[in-house]
């Protein structure tokens, strides 16, 4: 069976002296890979160490951000009273500022109103003075108020 499948070319052989040298240069590429892979896992290495202290240094800034958002905070509380502390919510200082002005504008318009208010209803100087309202006394209380009266 072998034999017929012989087409009848001759083998080919390497020579003697190629295997070696096919052996040298696939161990010099072995080595070369070899180092490569060790400074692609260094650099790897280092990447992550980088990563690692830059992921430190966003959560302190985060922290300092967080920290100077609060004592912004309580700076306009004390700047101005009048606003209430439970509309100044916020994270970040743009938070801030966008509530600032929110309860700002809504503190100017209730101040408006309670003013259009109390110009309305109040009246000015003092009450006109009239008779005292005698109907809640009794017989004897009002004759005394009006023998004081006579003098």
């Amino acid at each position: 069976m072998v034999e017929e499948m012989d087409s009848g070319a001759p083998e080919r052989t390497p020579p003697e002296d190629a295997a070696p040298s096919r052996v040298g240069e696939l161990e010099a590429e072995v080595a070369r890979l070899t180092a490569a892979l060790g400074a692609a896992e260094r650099d790897a290495s280092t990447a992550l160490a980088d990563a690692g202290d830059l992921r430190g240094l966003l959560d302190a800034s985060a922290r300092q951000a967080a920290d100077a958002a609060s004592r912004y905070r309580e700076a306009l509380l004390r700047a101005e009273p009048s606003l209430p502390a439970d509309m100044l919510e916020g994270e970040t200082i743009d938070e801030l500022d966008a509530a600032l002005e929110l309860a700002r504008s809504i503190a100017g318009r209730i101040d408006a109103e309670a003013r259009r208010i109390a110009a309305g209803a109040t009246p000015a100087g003092a009450p006109e003075r009239g008779a005292p309202n005698l109907a809640g006394l009794s017989p004897e209380q009002k004759i005394r108020i009006g023998l004081e009266r006579l003098g």
